[in-house]
């Protein structure tokens, strides 16, 4: 994986993981807004681009059954 491909999974992995604090009630609108102006820092410092499709791509995984 290249530098721009795991910089940009991370990016994608933070925009998930906002929304799904946000959605769920986790966070305020304004600490949801705080958030999302550092992630589009983020991505405008290391100039990436991300499509829909790879932003619906990422995932989180979880295992009730894990030990």
């Amino acid at each position: 994986m290249s530098d721009k491909e795991y910089k940009r999974s991370q990016l994608a992995k933070a925009v998930l993981c906002k929304d799904f604090l946000h959605i769920n009630s986790f966070m305020t609108d304004a600490e949801n807004d705080k958030i999302l102006n550092r992630i589009k820092k983020f991505q405008d410092k290391n100039k990436i681009e991300i499509s829909e499709e790879q932003l619906d791509s990422a995932n989180l995984i979880y295992n009730d059954r894990a030990k």
